[in-house]
């Protein structure tokens, strides 16, 4: 009786090893898609809030906006960042 004898190949983990790199891969750029898709969604809601916020400050009369401690040339930042930051002076003296 012949015995024949069987060498191991690594075909098979090498195999293993494509497919694994390839979900990885796939996965991915799952990853990275779904997160351009999550920026750009956030971006587009930043913008509709700063125009939404835009309009209701400029709705506003000088003294109004006066009282909230805004000026005319101040609302397109105001709109845009938020809230304006206070000076080092302005913080400095209180």
């Amino acid at each position: 009786m012949t015995t024949r004898r069987q060498f191991l190949t690594t075909a098979p983990i090498k195999s293993r090893v494509r497919q694994a790199t390839a979900l990885r891969a796939a996965q991915s750029w799952r990853a990275v898609l779904a997160n351009w898709i999550a920026r750009l969604i956030d971006w587009i809601q930043s913008r509709h809030r700063a125009r939404r916020a835009f309009a209701e400050l400029t709705a506003l009369d000088v003294r109004m906006l006066a009282d909230i401690g805004l000026s005319r040339e101040a609302v397109e930042p105001a709109a845009r960042c938020g809230r304006l930051r206070e000076r080092r002076s302005d913080r400095a003296s209180q």
